[in-house]
């Protein structure tokens, strides 16, 4: 088994560093990599490009002592499978908590290459499919796979991602119950910036623009509701006049606005 210093290859910190070598090679701007050793709350692994934007949660596989704090060294009591299993699902957890915040951004998820990370996500595929969370694999020789692509929102409902796993009657349906539950003004809004954004080359827009986008796939909402919620609710900048509001959006100009991160 392949070591770096006393750490297996499979300790989240090695995934994590050849998964950002990974991105670098392949024209990605790694921004952000949090302290692994420390347990940093937050996003694992940030990379950007083309004006794309990719959070991806990173785990290793369990060791079968303790890596920190008093007990380093000593034997856990859990089996390394039943903890990888654990890891798996807190994982899927703050990739949907994310999925609800940014509608609009890539997500994904690495694992070292253990056959307990590789029946998990054969056994969750449809449901990674339909929410277009990607999975990848580090081997123990570094290299890196993507098994499963990674997808916004409004590419998932708009291009109608399929999934082999599933038969068509089962993937329609699926499809339709998270488009209902997806079909919030808020949610509109982001995946009408991420199309005009793909039509037109540029990141910035005014409200006008946006609502036009949203009505033209959509009548759900009046254009007020739309308005409102661009230059309001989702506007990191404008005044605290809602009980819930959002920091999605940023004006740059006067009746210009893009969502934050993108330039």
């Amino acid at each position: 088994m392949t070591t770096f210093g006393d750490r297996p290859w499979f300790w989240e910190g090695h995934v994590q560093d050849a998964l950002a070598a990974h991105f670098a090679n392949e024209g990605w701007d790694v921004r952000e990599a949090a302290d692994t050793e420390s347990k940093a709350p937050g996003i694992d692994l940030l990379a950007t490009r083309d004006h794309r934007w990719l959070a991806i949660e990173v785990k290793g596989f369990p060791n079968t002592t303790y890596d920190h704090g008093p007990r380093r060294g000593q034997p856990k009591p859990t089996q390394p499978t039943n903890q990888a299993r654990q890891w798996f699902s807190h994982a899927l957890l703050g990739m949907m908590l994310l999925r609800d915040k940014r509608p609009d951004a890539e997500i994904a998820i690495c694992f070292p290459r253990f056959i307990t990370y590789e029946k998990l996500v054969q056994r969750t595929e449809v449901s990674f499919g339909l929410l277009g969370f990607g999975v990848y694999f580090v081997n123990e020789g570094g290299s890196v796979d993507l098994v499963l692509p990674h997808h916004p929102v409004d590419v998932v409902l708009d291009e109608r991602v399929e999934t082999p796993a599933a038969s068509p009657e089962v993937g329609d349906a699926v499809r339709g119950a998270v488009a209902g539950r997806e079909a919030t003004c808020r949610a509109e809004i982001l995946a009408a910036f991420g199309r005009l954004h793909r039509r037109h080359g540029r990141a910035v827009f005014t409200p006008v623009e946006v609502v036009q986008e949203v009505l033209a796939v959509t009548d759900r909402y009046p254009d007020h509701t739309i308005c409102t919620e661009i230059v309001s609710r989702m506007c990191a900048e404008a005044p605290a006049h809602h009980a819930v509001a959002y920091d999605d959006l940023e004006r740059v100009g006067r009746g210009k606005y893009r969502m934050r991160g993108r330039a």
